[in-house]
């Protein structure tokens, strides 16, 4: 009876001490979901309210921004297939906090953490929020909040969202845009916002898309490109930016040329004039604050090369505009195809699951990959969808899990479809999981006043890493060591360590097999 009561009470401890650590750290971060649409679906209420602060390097070091030095909270995510993500916050009793975002060196809490991007007031208020491109899709990230500071702490809301989601057949959308050439008119730029695909990374000057048209140029003759976007009516007030050479649909880097219209009027300083555009009379690549540029420096172009441009209206009528294009360089009607370059296709087993990655050097007009899996490598089920890059010219990296893969061996093939239905086939894989067999048994004495001893048994010999943690995640022992076939008698080196509660984790290299188990040091 005395035994299980202390059984009892140790079991309580760890459910509060678990409880107390959700968030505190990397390792013990609240895993979220990525909403997905045009604007932020779902925020979720926060708290630092128990939590410490995180002040050593294994958690990514001092933040640079916003007065660090309060407790803190930590939430992971994994990034989706469009790298792009946006990281919302609004007040509760904290009305003014600070976020980062970090990368992990292996892809885990235990790994090396970078600092992305750190945020202090492009929030509401005085709250942060944070726009990230360029991620890699499939990754893991961690986020930190705190408030301002450097003491106090309390509640806050935060919502994590993918504003990617193309529309391509659109030219309201980045991907659905018009391929233009020679010095063709177009009118009409009044068709409402497509998808928010300006973010923090990509907008230069622009604040956003208010009623925004896209075209695709590509260029046949090397020289300098000249445009003129010329509204119908005078007071309507037009942006633009070009992005290129072309990387990825939407853009993943700042515009080459960005001219604000409303810019000089954000700081009070009257209005641009009209029209606007590139120039060999223009000024600067980009909008300055109360400069009333109406053109900005031609931009030499080379051909083959394949650019982006963005018409936005911010103050449009229902009257159109004109849009011509002059200077020495050439554009070329030839259909702008760029194929989907598939570099690798490939998979491993990992515990349980198999990983599936393939990577792209290039795509035009992809919509979405499916992946699909068979017992017999004839007959094939989908597994899953992965979004598309769309347009890209960039190595992009993709991941995808299938966490029951067949006994033995899975065979595997990818689906690449465009946004006219279009698809194509990739060669079939096969990865072969031979899980089964593997096993941590025996572990004793626990509690214990000195080291821990386990067996561990395996149908293949390989390498395995033995890790003791703490409750915050932190990584005490770390070891490897050989193991034969079968049975291996093992222990745990843990005589110095203080009295407390800890986590053995035993992870097999050859596979993946990993296992997790509490540990008592009295």
């Amino acid at each position: 009876m005395k035994n299980k009561s202390v059984l009892f009470l140790f079991s309580l401890l760890v459910y509060n001490l678990a409880c107390f650590s959700q968030g505190d750290s990397p390792c013990t971060a609240t895993p979220v979901t990525i909403n997905a649409g045009a604007v932020c679906g779902t925020y979720t209420s926060g708290t630092t309210v128990g939590a410490t602060y995180s002040n050593n390097a294994a958690n990514g070091g001092t933040p640079t921004c916003a007065s660090p030095g309060a407790p803190d909270v930590w939430y992971s995510f994994v990034a989706p297939a469009s790298g792009i993500i946006q990281i919302y916050t609004s007040s509760g009793t904290i009305t003014d906090g600070g976020m980062a975002l970090y990368s992990s060196s292996n892809n885990l809490c235990s790994g090396t953490l970078t600092s992305i991007v750190c945020d202090d007031d492009s929030g509401p208020g005085t709250m942060p929020q944070i726009g990230g491109c360029g991620i890699t899709p499939g990754n893991t990230y961690f986020l930190r909040f705190w408030r301002y500071g450097g003491s106090g702490t309390g509640t806050f809301n935060i919502c994590f969202w993918d504003s990617y989601v193309q529309n391509a057949s659109s030219s309201t959308n980045c991907a659905g845009g018009t391929q233009v050439c020679n010095n063709n008119s177009f009118t009409g730029n009044n068709s409402g916002p497509g998808n928010t695909e300006l973010t923090a990374c990509n907008r230069g000057c622009l604040g956003g898309e208010n009623n925004s048209s896209w075209y695709w140029i590509n260029v046949g003759t090397s020289g300098n490109l000249e445009m003129t976007i010329t509204p119908s009516n005078g007071t309507d007030d037009y942006d633009f930016a070009i992005w290129g050479p072309i990387n990825t649909c939407p853009p993943a880097t700042a515009p080459v040329r960005c001219n604000y219209a409303a810019f000089p009027r954000a700081f009070g300083c009257g209005t641009n004039t009209n029209p606007t555009g590139l120039s060999a009379a223009g000024v600067g690549t980009t909008a300055v604050a109360c400069d009333n540029r109406p053109y900005l420096t031609p931009l030499a172009v080379t051909a083959g090369q394949i650019y982006v441009l963005l018409v936005d209206g911010y103050t449009p009528s229902a009257q159109p505009f004109d849009l011509n294009w002059g200077g020495t360089a050439g554009l070329s009607c030839t259909p702008i195809v760029l194929p989907i370059e598939l570099i690798n296709f490939t998979g491993k087993p990992y515990g349980k699951s198999n990983i599936i990655e393939w990577t792209t050097a290039t795509e035009i007009n992809n919509d979405y990959f499916t992946l699909e899996k068979s017992l017999n490598g004839i007959d094939f089920e989908i597994l899953t969808t992965v979004k598309g890059a769309g347009m890209s010219s960039e190595t992009k990296n993709y991941v995808a899990t299938d966490p029951n893969p067949f006994s033995n061996i899975t065979y595997y093939r990818l689906k690449q479809t465009d946004y006219n239905g279009k698809y194509s086939y990739s060669e079939i894989i096969a990865i072969e999981n031979s899980y089964e067999g593997f096993a941590v048994s025996n572990i004793h004495p626990n509690p214990t006043n000195n080291d821990i001893y386990f067996d561990f048994f395996t149908p293949t010999s390989g390498t395995m890493n033995i890790q003791v943690l703490d409750y915050t995640g932190r990584i005490l022992l770390d070891e490897n060591v050989s193991v034969g076939e079968g049975k291996t008698n093992l222990n745990a080196k843990m005589g110095e360590l203080a009295k407390g509660i800890y986590s053995l984790k035993v992870i097999f290299d050859q596979t993946g097999y990993s296992s997790v188990n509490l540990i008592i040091k009295q």
